[in-house]
C-alpha cells in the first residue's frame, strides 16, 4: 500500500522520511515508474514545502537550483545556454518533453542512476550539493553506488554550480535516438592547458577525472589524457552494450568532449 504525506515544511518533511520505506516526490518521473514494481512504501510529496530554497538563483560567483527546478527550465536559462552548454545539453536528452516537464536536476541526481545525464556535466563544474544534516558536500562525493548516495534518509536542498567560465560540451551514445538509457556518456570542461572528464554507464557511480594537463590543439595529447581518464572505468556487459564496446567509445567520446568544449568560447 502506498501511504502519501504531503508536508508544509523542511521539518515536517524530514518526520515524514525517517519512516520505514518512505521515498521523497519532487518531479516523480523516476519514483511513479518504481511503483508499478514497489507498492509498499510512503511517498513524501515535497512540492509543498514552503521553506525550500528557490527553484534557481544566480549569483556573480555561481548558480544555484533548488529541489523543485525541472529539466524544461533549465533547457530554456539563456545564462545556462551561455556558460553551461554541457549542462543544457544533457537536460534535452532526459526522457521526452513531458517527462522533462516534471523531472528535475536534484531529483535526477538522487535517483543516482550510473546512466543518468546531468551528473557528468555538473561533476566537471566541480559542482556541491546541500544536504540536510550533513552541509556542503562535493558532487564527486554524493554518489556511493547505483541508486544509493550519502543523502539517503536526507534532503538534497541545493546544487551549486560555480561559474568559472570552463567551456564544456556532453555527448551520449544510445541504441536509439531518442527516449533510451545511456550506453556510454562523457562530459568534459577544458580551461588553459588541462581538462576534466566525467563519464557515465561505465562504472557503478558516474566517474570524473582531476584536471589533466592536456594540449587541446593536439589530437594525440587529447587521446592520452582520456585514456587516463578512463582507467577509473568498469564497464560491464548487458543488453545496451558490451564491456569491450564500452571501452572504446569511452575514449572516442571522451575526446570528442574535449575538443567541442576547447572550439567553444565562453561569451
Amino acid at each position: 500500500m502506498v501511504v502519501y504525506y504531503k508536508p508544509a515544511t523542511v521539518a515536517e518533511a524530514l518526520d515524514r522520511l525517517a519512516e520505514p520505506r518512505a521515498k521523497l516526490l519532487c518531479g516523480g518521473t523516476d519514483l511513479i515508474v518504481g511503483l508499478a514494481a514497489d507498492s509498499d512504501i510512503a511517498v513524501v510529496d515535497l512540492k509543498g514545502v514552503s521553506d525550500l530554497p528557490a527553484p534557481l538563483e544566480i549569483t556573480d560567483t555561481e548558480v544555484r537550483f533548488g529541489p523543485t527546478y525541472t529539466m524544461t527550465e533549465l533547457i530554456a536559462e539563456p545564462l545556462l545556454q551561455a556558460e553551461f552548454p554541457a549542462l543544457v545539453e544533457a537536460a534535452s536528452q532526459v526522457g521526452s518533453v513531458a517527462i522533462r516537464n516534471r523531472a528535475t536536476l536534484v531529483g535526477n541526481l538522487c535517483n543516482a542512476s550510473p546512466a543518468a545525464d546531468t551528473p557528468g556535466p555538473l561533476l566537471v563544474g566541480e559542482a556541491t550539493v546541500e544536504i540536510t544534516g550533513i552541509g556542503a558536500a562535493p558532487l564527486s562525493e554524493f554518489f556511493t553506488g547505483p541508486k544509493r548516495t550519502i543523502a539517503q534518509g536526507r534532503i538534497v536542498t541545493r546544487v551549486i554550480l560555480p561559474r568559472k567560465g570552463y567551456q564544456t560540451a556532453y555527448l551520449r551514445l544510445t541504441r536509439r535516438k531518442a527516449l533510451d538509457l545511456v550506453t556510454v556518456a562523457a562530459a568534459a570542461a577544458v580551461r588553459p592547458g588541462s581538462a576534466k572528464l566525467a563519464f557515465a554507464a561505465v562504472a557503478p557511480t558516474p566517474v570524473v577525472s582531476d584536471w589533466l594537463p592536456v594540449d587541446v590543439a593536439d589530437p594525440a595529447a587529447i587521446a592520452n589524457a582520456v585514456a587516463q581518464a578512463a582507467t577509473a572505468t568498469s564497464p560491464i556487459s548487458d543488453i545496451r552494450g558490451s564491456a569491450e564496446y564500452r571501452a572504446a567509445m569511452v575514449k572516442v567520446l571522451g575526446a570528442r568532449a574535449v575538443t567541442i568544449a576547447a572550439a567553444r568560447r565562453q561569451p
